[in-house]
């Protein structure tokens, strides 16, 4: 069974070291993205880098590629310095990128859109365009909020603030952006697929969406937060690592066309600008 290691508040995941790291759906991306995109001699930022894996895996197919990575979170962009010293990382919100215009050639965005109200997004989408060199290229992954969230507005993922389906995101990269395609990422196979939409629904009960929202007032709630992340801390220490998926999964078990966007759980979006 796969699990992921959580680092800070739970939004942020890392792959510890002497262990298979189990983030198969942002390893499919990577795959996917180095053997479609030449990022040689680009100049890359990955905006909302997490605790950093990512770029590591694009550099090491693009040596001579020159990478920075930003995030808010102090501690995520501590463990990416630590581990991975041979790249820049700094602390920045991706809503005010302290770059000038136009100076990257791509930007990556993976899973941070949904992690931002609304308003929010239409202003990290244009941040993120202000920053590109013209004909500059964006490549983006957010939830398909019709799979991953059943359409549900409070998603299975109690940091998801608004996932967007996918006339929403059109309209939110096509409102900034020259051109855009938007792919569907989404496991092979009927079975797969099967398991996977079961597995969801079963957490869409009236119960635990309940549950859920009361959860998520709580994580919102400065006093009652604290509170919650020792509860999330002490259980984590009884039952061991967070739960991801109920089956195996792997990188290969997904993937991206075009074909299959109403199946599709995440998109992977590649806009121009």
């Amino acid at each position: 069974m796969l699990e992921k290691i959580i680092h800070g508040d739970g939004q942020r995941f890392a792959p510890e070291a002497g262990e298979e790291a189990p983030m198969a759906e942002q390893f499919a991306r990577l795959q996917y993205l180095v053997e479609h995109c030449d990022l040689s001699e680009k100049k890359v930022l990955d905006c909302g880098c997490g605790t950093g894996y990512s770029l590591p895996i694009v550099a090491a197919n693009f040596p001579t590629g020159h990478y920075v990575g930003i995030d808010m979170e102090k501690g995520a962009i501590d463990y990416a310095r630590q581990r991975y010293k041979n790249l820049h990382f700094a602390v920045m919100n991706g809503r005010c990128l302290a770059f000038s215009p136009s100076c990257f050639d791509v930007v990556l965005s993976f899973e941070v859109l949904e992690h931002l109200s609304k308003k929010q997004q239409e202003e990290y989408v244009r941040e993120m365009h202000r920053v590109l060199k013209p004909d500059g290229m964006i490549i983006l992954s957010t939830p398909n909020k019709e799979v991953f969230s059943l359409g549900y507005e409070n998603s299975l993922n109690l940091y998801h603030i608004a996932e967007r389906t996918l006339s929403e995101l059109s309209k939110l990269l096509g409102e900034t952006f020259a051109s855009m395609e938007i792919y569907g990422q989404y496991f092979d196979g009927e079975d797969l697929r099967r398991k996977d939409k079961l597995q969801i629904e079963s957490k869409f009960t009236l119960k635990k969406r309940m549950k859920r929202y009361a959860i998520r007032w709580i994580i919102n709630s400065p006093i009652a937060k604290p509170a919650y992340d020792m509860y999330e801390a002490t259980k984590a220490k009884v039952l061991g690592k967070r739960k991801v998926y109920p089956f195996e999964i792997s990188a290969s078990d997904f993937k991206f066309d075009k074909t299959h966007l109403d199946d599709s759980k995440w998109f992977f979006c590649v806009c121009r600008k």
